[in-house]
């Protein structure tokens, strides 16, 4: 290589004076040339390049979407440090009978809260309690006075009534 004239013989070692390349041979043509290095930093929120006086620089991609891998977040964006983040989702199913909660690998889960007390809106019913399919349910309430004089029965949303009977 004559570095007085930077001709270069083919296959011979040189610097071509980038530090974004590597192994820099002449070429058949005399040039000085070398393959560019990988910059990647791997890291999905950084725009990553070279500067051939610096090496390689990468720059946080603010607002990209990303995936942070967590079942639990959604909306997930790059912030300006180069990390993903994402908003925390909302488990809650609106049932009483349920324990809610998030596993970052399988997402939400609503567990049924076995024996925990609740409320089936039923007046014909007590003791409600939360069975394992998550659903509030009592066992019936008796409505008899022992009056046979009376029509026992039970609404829902009332309770127990009693009717008199007329004897004809």
């Amino acid at each position: 290589c004559d570095w007085s004239s930077d001709v270069c013989s083919s296959d011979l070692l040189c610097d071509d004076d980038n530090v974004c390349t590597s192994n820099d041979a002449c070429d058949a043509a005399g040039a000085c040339v070398g393959s560019a290095i990988d910059c990647s930093d791997g890291n999905g929120c950084t725009q990553d390049g070279c500067d051939p006086l610096t090496g390689c620089v990468s720059a946080p991609d603010v607002g990209a979407a990303c995936d942070d891998g967590d079942l639990c977040t959604s909306g997930d964006t790059c912030d300006a440090t180069g990390a993903c983040l994402g908003t925390v989702v909302n488990c809650d199913d609106g049932n009483t009978c349920t324990v809610d909660s998030c596993d970052s690998l399988t997402g939400c889960v609503n567990a049924p809260d076995v024996g925990a007390l609740c409320d089936d809106g039923d007046l014909c019913t007590n003791g409600d309690a939360c069975d394992a399919t998550g659903t509030c349910v009592g066992s019936p309430i008796v409505c008899s006075d022992g009056n046979d004089c009376t029509i026992d029965s039970c609404d829902p949303l009332t309770g127990c009534t009693k009717i008199g009977r007329a004897h004809v």
